[in-house]
């Protein structure tokens, strides 16, 4: 913000208005923002989101290629991971293609779930 003075008569001078801490600590904030949302955006981990049935999958389910695609990365260090859940009287299996020891662990290659 600027306010303007009347130095004389005939000319108007612009002034800044000296800074607050209010307005400090505000853009402080945003900018510590910003880097905590780009350090999460590139850390390449999904956030566990995918709520699709009970499973709570990694990545979004790929539609029944996950398991062919997992088989053929093995050599990659791929492992699969199963286990099952039940919601509302329902059982699921679900699947995941990961290099990490659990399927809690990435990084992950794909997800998919089936009603049993």
């Amino acid at each position: 913000m600027s306010r303007q003075v009347e130095a004389d008569s005939t000319m108007e001078v612009e002034v800044a208005e000296q800074p607050t801490r209010r307005g400090f600590l505000g853009t402080l904030t945003k900018v510590a923002l910003g880097i905590v949302a780009g350090v999460a955006h590139l850390s390449g981990e999904p956030a566990r989101a995918y709520e699709d049935a009970c499973c709570y999958l990694a990545k979004p389910p790929s539609g029944g290629y996950c398991a062919y695609n997992c088989w053929k990365l093995a050599s990659e260090g791929y492992h699969e991971r199963t286990w099952t859940c039940s919601q509302a009287g329902v059982s699921y299996t679900c699947f995941e293609c990961t290099k990490g020891a659990t399927c809690w662990e990435g990084p992950w290659y794909c997800s998919d779930y089936w009603r049993n």
